[in-house]
């Protein structure tokens, strides 16, 4: 514990991000770390116009004034108004979500990356792109949903076929996407998908039984909300469920 204050004495600064998806229980760990050491600075990022937290204690708590935010920040707050990832037309977009009409939005065309809400569009979604992705491959193998886990689903694989991580072990961490490099009867070989800042050469690979294929990975044509926080997508892809986000 000595150590640990020492140490805690030397750290000047804490950078925190997605902040809008912290935990009420997070909150109070870092307003006891401000009480307990406070020299520290934190610097708190993120957009309140997100996804709420997971399973917090209310539905009901607004971050974005909380007693909590004005106290870890100094009372300081810093609103861009210039988004530097997008168009100004989707970034005046997604500034009023809640007045977007999708009719307005209507989808033109197929796309193997799609969003949703809820789980069973999301096995809905994985399904009819899988039967369109698989068309004419020269091999796929089937394996069935496993009972115990409420998200798998039978999935038919062929190589390219897009995976998400379910797991954090080894070279592999929870919503990373992959994609099936090769397999048998026995074993599958999946390869990591680099982000836009990595080299695509020397991503790890893993093997595993083939068989326990659903603790693993996933189908990656269609993600669920909370799974896509932080990423960035370069690609067309659709929304669905798009009123209960």
């Amino acid at each position: 514990r000595g150590k640990a204050q020492y140490e805690m004495s030397k750290v000047q600064m804490i950078f925190v991000d997605e902040i809008s998806m912290l935990h009420t229980w997070f909150w109070g760990k870092l307003c006891s770390l401000k009480y307990a050491f406070p020299h520290l600075r934190f610097i708190l990022t993120g957009d309140f116009n997100q996804l709420d937290p997971v399973c917090d204690v209310s539905e009901h708590i607004q971050y974005k004034e909380n007693a909590a935010l004005h106290f870890l920040s100094g009372g300081n707050r810093f609103e861009l108004t210039i988004c530097r990832r997008a168009d100004k037309k989707l970034f005046d977009l997604v500034c009023d979500v809640k007045h977007v009409v999708p009719a307005q939005l209507p989808v033109t065309t197929a796309t193997f990356v799609n969003l949703c809400y809820f789980n069973s569009t999301r096995k809905a979604v994985n399904r009819n792109c899988e039967m369109q992705f698989i068309c004419g491959k020269p091999q796929s193998a089937t394996i069935p949903a496993e009972p115990r886990l409420e998200r798998s689903q039978d999935v038919t694989l062929c190589v390219d076929y897009p995976l998400i991580a379910r797991v954090n072990k080894a070279d592999m961490c929870k919503n990373e996407n992959w994609v099936v490099v090769s397999f048998d009867d026995k074993v599958l070989k999946a390869q990591r998908v680099p982000f836009e800042h990595e080299e695509t050469a020397d991503q790890p690979i893993v093997k595993i039984d083939i068989s326990k294929f659903h603790r693993y990975f996933e189908p990656g044509f269609c993600r669920t909300t909370h799974s896509v926080q932080g990423l960035t997508i370069r690609e067309k892809y659709t929304i669905h469920d798009w009123g209960s986000m």
